[in-house]
């Protein structure tokens, strides 16, 4: 995994943003997002741990056959779908779907 800075502190991690200014940033995010709010962490946590519990470290693919993940920090939870590791969550994300067939 290749480490870069956080866009916000400037601290060493290996996603976008460090935990805390991530936690800060999603916070004022989700402030405006109703459907994150009411404990969408705890929520998010105990579903993706629920999925892995029934069937393993799987992605069920979003418009692909469902593939394997490396651990369940590599799952997201999709408000509409549920579970997807973050390729598919970010392939649903961002439009992919609208401008492609299945």
């Amino acid at each position: 995994m290749a480490w870069t800075l956080c866009i916000d502190c400037g601290t060493p991690t290996p996603r976008t943003r460090c935990p805390d200014c991530a936690r800060t940033h999603n916070t004022r995010r989700n402030t405006s997002r109703p459907q994150y709010a009411g404990g969408w962490d705890k929520r998010s946590r105990d579903t993706r741990i629920q999925w892995v519990a029934e069937h393993g470290l799987v992605c069920p693919g979003w418009q692909v056959p469902p593939h394997p993940i490396a651990t369940i920090a590599d799952l997201a939870l999709d408000h509409d779908v549920g579970p997807l590791c973050r390729r598919c969550n970010g392939r649903k994300g961002g439009g992919w779907d609208k401008h492609h067939s299945p």
